[in-house]
């Protein structure tokens, strides 16, 4: 069996599974809005060995409510996952 499946148990749990965030503004303490998200998994993490950079793939991307919340929903599978946000877009700048 391949050392990243989990067995019937694991195929469960993961359909409808989810990651999600909530950003706030550190200048004002509220909520941000529009603030687009990206989520990656790293596709050489069980094989990495130093000598060489982490392999991203995109899994979603997605934007922040008014109330600085974002939720990335899928059939989640285990691995090293990363969140990346791009600010410049949510406070106007292209």
């Amino acid at each position: 069996m391949d050392k990243l499946q989990r067995g019937p148990v694991w195929d469960e749990v993961k359909k409808g599974t989810n990651i999600s965030t909530h950003v706030l503004d550190t200048a004002t303490g509220f909520p941000a809005g529009g603030v687009r998200s990206q989520l990656r998994i790293c596709n050489n993490a069980l094989d990495f060995t130093g000598e060489e950079d982490f392999e991203w793939q995109e899994v979603a991307m997605t934007e922040t409510d008014r109330e600085g919340r974002a939720r990335f929903v899928f059939d989640i599978n285990p691995g090293i996952y990363q969140m990346r946000f791009c600010l410049f877009h949510s406070l106007g700048h292209p």
